[in-house]
C-alpha cells in the first residue's frame, strides 16, 4: 500500500470461517462487494475500477484499484485521498483505512467498517453465493450517539420503539429475542455491537436476514437514525417492512421529544 501523509488510520481484522476462494470473491468482485459493502456495485479488477452506490441514501463513490495481488489475496482501493486495503490473512480478513485526519470521526469510521465486516461474515457463512437486497428507513433527531445506542441496545430503550426484550443486546455471538409491537418475533444472534455506536443482528424468522441499526452525523447538529434490513435470495413481506418503518418513526419522535439530553 502506498503510504499517505495522514495522522490517523484504522486497522480491523475479522476472523471468518469460510473458504478462502469465497472470501476473495467477496472482496474483489462487484457481485461479492454488493453482499456486504454497498447496495449496488459495478466494475471489476480487470477494469481497475468499481462504482459503489447506496441509492436509498442518494450516495455513490468511485473506487480505483490502486494495486492487486491475486496470488497473495491482497488489494487496495483508492477513493479520493483515502486508501482502503483488504487482504486475507490465514482465516481472517484484514482491513486498513489510510488517509484519515485527526478531525475525522474515527469512531464512526471504525463502527462503519466493523458493521461492514460483520455483514461480510454473515453473507459468506450464512448465505454463500446468494444476492443481497437492502431496505432502508430513516429518521433525524437532535441527539447524541450514546443516547441512540441506549435505545438500540438496552431492553428498556428497545421497549420504547422496537419491541419487548427480556435482556439487553449483549456482545457479538450472543442470542437476541425480541417481540415487535405487531407480535412479530425476532430471534437471532448479535453480528456486531459497537459500544456507543451501532449494532447488527441476524433475524432467523426472515431466513437469516440482517438488521442493522445505525446513527450518523447530519446537518444542523442532528443525527441520522437508520434501520437497514438485508435479505438474501428472498423477498421480505411489505407489511413487515412497513412495521419497521413505523418503529423507527416512533424512535425519532421519542428522541425529538427528549432533545440531546
Amino acid at each position: 500500500m502506498v503510504p499517505l501523509q495522514s495522522v490517523a488510520f484504522l486497522e480491523l481484522t475479522r476472523v471468518i470461517d469460510a473458504p478462502r476462494q469465497l472470501l476473495w470473491h467477496s472482496i474483489s468482485t462487484a457481485e461479492g462487494l454488493s453482499t456486504w459493502h454497498a447496495d449496488q456495485v459495478t466494475g471489476s479488477l480487470e477494469k481497475r475500477h468499481f462504482r459503489v452506490a447506496w441509492p436509498s441514501l442518494n450516495a455513490q463513490m468511485e473506487l480505483v484499484v490502486e494495486s492487486v495481488d491475486v496470488e497473495q489475496n491482497k488489494l487496495v482501493f483508492r477513493a479520493g485521498q483515502s486508501l482502503v486495503g483488504l487482504s486475507l490473512v490465514e482465516n481472517s480478513v484484514r482491513l486498513i483505512h489510510e488517509g484519515l485526519d485527526e478531525t475525522d470521526d474515527l469512531g464512526g469510521f471504525r463502527s462503519s467498517w466493523s458493521l461492514a465486516l460483520s455483514l461480510l461474515d454473515h453473507a459468506v457463512t450464512r448465505h454463500p453465493t446468494k444476492p443481497r437486497q437492502v431496505h432502508w428507513f430513516f429518521e433525524r433527531a437532535q441527539t447524541t450517539p450514546e443516547l441512540v445506542h441506549f435505545y438500540f441496545s438496552n431492553a428498556l430503550g428497545l421497549r420504547a420503539w422496537l419491541g419487548h426484550s427480556a435482556a439487553d443486546i449483549a456482545s457479538v455471538g450472543s442470542k437476541v429475542r425480541l417481540e415487535l409491537p405487531n407480535g412479530t418475533r425476532l430471534t437471532g444472534r448479535v453480528l456486531c455491537h459497537e459500544e456507543g455506536r451501532d449494532l447488527a443482528v441476524s433475524w432467523d424468522e426472515l431466513d437469516g436476514a440482517a438488521l442493522v441499526l445505525r446513527t450518523l452525523p447530519a446537518s444542523g447538529g442532528e443525527r441520522s437514525l437508520s434501520i437497514s434490513l438485508s435479505s438474501y435470495g428472498k423477498d421480505v413481506d411489505p407489511a413487515q417492512l412497513k412495521q419497521l418503518g413505523k418503529c423507527l418513526n416512533r424512535l425519532g419522535e421519542t428522541l425529538r421529544g427528549r432533545g440531546s439530553s
